[in-house]
């Protein structure tokens, strides 16, 4: 069963429809209506929401996730963890001023 598959049979269990399920959760009918149809990863606090307020086991739903999701995710937090160690090595800047200077050399 995908994502939204599990999603889609909580809320119809629950007896809510598409556009009262947005608006519990401050999202948009057609972002209920992707994720239940297309199986969109939704992002964790929406994730968290959606298992209370239509009881579902939250890792039924990380079980249910498309493998190139997770490597979608893994490679965004790979990217932020990189940002994150230039900033603390002297920023981005000084990663293409290093970056200039070889190239300035003609070894870059």
């Amino acid at each position: 069963m995908s994502i939204g598959d599990i999603i889609k049979k909580a809320r119809e269990e629950k007896g809510i429809n598409i556009e009262d399920l947005a608006k519990y959760i401050d999202k948009s009918k057609s972002s209920i209506s992707d994720l239940e149809l297309y199986g969109r990863m939704p992002k964790f606090d929406t994730m968290c929401m959606l298992c209370e307020l239509l009881d579902i086991d939250m890792k039924l739903l990380w079980e249910s996730i498309k493998p190139e999701y997770i490597e979608k995710l893994q490679k965004k937090n790979k990217e932020i963890y990189e940002s994150i160690s230039l900033k603390k090595q002297g920023g981005i800047n000084n990663k293409f001023k290093e970056k200039e200077k070889r190239i300035q050399r003609g070894d870059g």
